[in-house]
């Protein structure tokens, strides 16, 4: 009975150890987790400053280009490569 005893202890505290180390595990894995996705929001946001700065940057030049010399729509239509561009292309000239 003792040793039954002390062999059930000696493998509870087996398995104590043994879950412990995955939590601790497991809780380093979440805090490197937190970080990398605390990292890439940062980029996200970066990124998407920079894309709307270039977005402005863009709408300025189509404003412009129109002013100068607009845009004839049938040059437009035939100098597109593809339909996704004339439209892209039309939804500009509605902006302008």
């Amino acid at each position: 009975m003792l040793i039954n005893a002390l062999l059930h202890r000696f493998q509870s505290s087996c398995l104590f150890r043994r879950y412990d180390g995955q939590i601790r595990l497991n809780t380093l894995k979440i805090a490197q987790s937190e970080d990398l996705i605390a990292s890439i929001s940062g980029k996200i946001s970066l990124l998407e400053d920079r894309l709307q700065s270039r977005s402005r940057v863009l709408e300025r030049q189509i404003i412009q280009t129109y002013k100068q010399g607009g845009a004839e729509p049938l040059s437009l239509f035939f100098s597109s490569i593809n339909f996704s561009d004339i439209l892209s292309r039309f939804t500009y000239l509605q902006i302008v």
